[in-house]
């Protein structure tokens, strides 16, 4: 199954035109089309500061991080990565901007809306050989304004302690990330594993990252119970999943 699964991304186009070319249109005459625009000169140009005031300042200004995150912070990550796929960037300006964006979203976490605890805890990472955890750190920060108990653990976490921490946190849901069709076979194994341990039957896996816009239904032959593309898609069905669980439950 997982061999089919990596065939058939391999059949695929190229994956940055494969990819929904949609996300690339950055219109310039909406506000966080400007901002985009404003911050990938900004880290294209190496200015990391210029880049961090446009983006605070914009959080003390109102604008809602959940906006930040999805409309200007994503867009301009994945510009930035298709620039590098193009060759049109070094892998020195890709970990660059990468790095600024990462300190940028430690600084919003006092921006974050007030919450109530809603008593479920995430496990959020990437499986092993998979460095590229911004994305799913940006879904773990969506989890946490949702008032979920997270655990994120950052990159390349080795399967056996992903499968422990799952264990030992008491898990409802599991999310990881894979960047290319490199990380897929590590990430089918990792959920076979889950699958395996009894203890761990009521946790729900979500997937996602850029592989999984390639063969829409490629989470549900890995053996996952979704997918999502984005924080706030991620959110709403890890809600629905726990959810059902707890209705079979009889919670």
């Amino acid at each position: 199954m997982v061999t089919a699964a990596v065939e058939a991304i391999k059949s695929e186009p190229d994956f940055a035109d494969a990819h929904d070319i949609r996300d690339r249109r950055i219109d310039p005459e909406s506000p966080t089309g400007l901002m985009t625009l404003r911050y990938l000169e900004a880290l294209l140009d190496g200015d990391q500061h210029s880049a961090e005031a446009l983006i605070l300042g914009a959080a003390d200004a109102g604008m809602p991080i959940e906006t930040l995150y999805e409309d200007v912070l994503r867009i301009a990550q994945r510009e930035i990565g298709l620039m590098w796929h193009h060759n049109e960037i070094t892998v020195a300006d890709e970990h660059f901007a990468t790095a600024t964006t990462d300190i940028i979203l430690s600084r919003l976490r006092k921006y974050f809306p007030p919450f109530t605890p809603r008593g479920r805890l995430l496990v959020a990472t990437t499986v092993g050989g998979d460095l590229h955890a911004l994305g799913v750190r940006m879904v773990a920060d969506f989890f946490e304004m949702d008032g979920w108990n997270v655990y994120y653990l950052g990159a390349n976490t080795p399967r056996e302690d992903i499968i422990d921490i799952t264990r030992h946190r008491d898990a409802d849901l599991l999310a990881l990330s894979a960047a290319s069709v490199l990380h897929v076979r590590e990430l089918a194994e990792v959920i076979d594993a889950i699958r395996q341990h009894d203890e761990l039957d009521g946790v729900r896996i979500l997937v996602g990252g850029p592989v999984f816009s390639l063969v829409p239904d490629l989470w549900r032959q890995l053996g996952a119970d979704g997918s999502a593309r984005t924080g706030a898609e991620a959110v709403d069905i890890g809600n629905r999943l726990f959810d059902t669980v707890r209705l079979a439950r009889g919670d």
